[in-house]
């Protein structure tokens, strides 16, 4: 595979520098309404009456396609740098790196390829508790997400190079998928006390104004070969792709195009703690992002149900595509070399857009009144292909929290294949951390990195949570 052909491929795959979890910010239970997006219940648990998110701010990459060697994020913030980047196999040895350079290089493995970007701009939020049995609150955000799952293992770089011509290998049903948007939340939640624990349920409505989205995905399993000149021959398949209008514009900016609704539900039991108004354990559970964002009459939907056992693609049919405003073009041409017809592919003006549903389950163990330890399992539900996925997340935290100081510790494992270590560090209504330290810290294969930032006000009083109720709530009676 040639670097040509490989910027042809990577055009359908939205590979960005643009967290997923932000496991030190949501796990805390002190941070309640930033917690909101992991489940809608976790306000409940705040000791609390109220907290104002002022903003809050996240951004994710992970892949396991391609890495810089010998780097870390911070090189990939320096403009010199990034200007000097060359491609392992054109070196004789790529273990040697010249200096001044980033060398990026391509994963030669076993395992399928995956791709997954976020960028979480949190508006200001707040919740306030009524009662002690009732709570209400608004969220606010934009977010920006692209995700590529299941793409075979032959679309390596040095596999797909070893392959001999007219080679066939089958390609296995996969997704691309990308979009922003923003969202408007109203989040209620309902505690009910329960012998030695409570019981508590969440749910945040929200209104979704999607601004750019485009997905193509197989539906079916179809044959491959490389063919002379670096191009690609084809078996029968089943394609479906789209893309909404405002990305085709030369001057492109962010505008509704879009508008939808979707629900995050929750619910946590706790059992009794150390001191009144604390638990030893809280276990929870949540369903994230049912929903989706309709692009009515301003995006394009294409359906391609090929019987052609001939279809040959070039890459050099294609070298006109610089940008997202060239993806009409790009349309019209795959549908001509797939179909012999450049409009015949298309079906509609509509797309609607799933989002990035997952079931998650949290646990939180209180060793001492301020030292836990929490856990955290995040899988995605893949309710349509049409749309953006996240991918799944095991992780275990342990943490040292009180009112005015919180440090976490998690250590994850991303998508079954990447283990990291993080760290996250609140002073006051300030947070900052990361989910993967490593790629900060140390210059090794970078495959993808995460920060996140938030900026919360809470009731500031002197009295904690163990006493008074200046700003909380008091404990259950029994």
């Amino acid at each position: 595979m040639n670097l040509r052909l490989l910027i042809f491929l990577f055009s359908l795959i939205p590979m960005s520098l643009i967290g997923q979890e932000q496991i030190g910010l949501r796990l805390n239970f002190l941070s309640g309404i930033s917690s909101v997006r992991l489940n809608p219940a976790a306000p409940a648990a705040s000791p609390y009456r109220w907290e104002v998110s002022i903003a809050e701010g996240s951004a994710f990459l992970s892949n396991n396609y391609l890495f810089f060697r010998n780097a870390r994020t911070g090189d990939l913030l320096n403009e010199e740098l990034t200007q000097n980047i060359l491609l392992a196999p054109d070196l004789a040895n790529p273990e040697t790196m010249p200096p001044g350079h980033l060398v990026l290089d391509f994963y030669n493995d076993a395992r399928r390829r995956f791709a997954y970007s976020s960028v979480t701009i949190g508006g200001p939020s707040f919740y306030y508790k009524i009662d002690r049995y009732n709570s209400l609150g608004l969220i606010t955000g934009a977010r920006f997400i692209g995700s590529a799952t299941g793409i075979d293992n032959d679309f390596s770089y040095y596999k797909f190079n070893q392959l001999r011509a007219d080679e066939l290998f089958t390609v296995s049903p996969f997704q691309i998928g990308m979009m922003g948007f923003s969202e408007i939340g109203l989040n209620y939640t309902l505690s009910s006390p329960a012998p030695e624990g409570s019981f508590n349920l969440g749910i945040t409505a929200k209104f979704l104004q999607g601004y750019d989205a485009l997905f193509f995905s197989s539906k079916r399993d179809f044959d491959l070969a490389r063919i002379v000149g670096n191009g690609l021959a084809g078996t029968s398949g089943r394609f479906k792709y789209g893309y909404s209008q405002n990305l085709v514009s030369e001057d492109y900016s962010p505008e509704v195009t879009g508008r939808g609704i979707g629900f995050d539900i929750g619910m946590f039991v706790t059992v009794d703690g150390f001191e009144p108004g604390e638990y030893i354990w809280k276990i929870g559970f949540s369903i994230l992002d049912i929903g989706e964002v309709r692009f009515q009459d301003t995006a394009e939907r294409h359906n391609i149900l090929s019987n052609n056992n001939d279809v040959k693609l070039y890459p050099e049919n294609y070298e006109f595509v610089k940008d997202q405003s060239d993806l009409r073009e790009l349309t019209r041409a795959f549908s001509f070399d797939v179909v012999g017809d450049s409009l015949a592919t298309m079906q509609d003006n509509s797309i609607s857009m799933m989002l990035p549903s997952a079931v998650s389950l949290q646990v939180d163990h209180a060793i001492t009144s301020t030292v836990f330890i929490g856990g955290l399992f995040h899988h995605y539900l893949p309710l349509s292909n049409d749309g953006v996925r996240r991918g799944s997340l095991l992780a275990l935290a342990p943490r040292f929290e009180n009112k005015w100081v919180s440090l976490n510790l998690p250590v994850s494992i991303y998508n079954w294949q990447q283990v990291r270590f993080g760290a996250a560090l609140r002073l006051g209504p300030f947070t900052i951390g990361t989910d993967h330290l490593g790629a900060w810290m140390n210059r090794k294969d970078l495959y993808g990195s995460d920060i996140y930032a938030a900026f919360t006000l809470f009731p500031f009083g002197q009295k904690g949570k163990k006493g008074g109720n200046n700003g909380q709530l008091p404990c259950y009676k029994f």
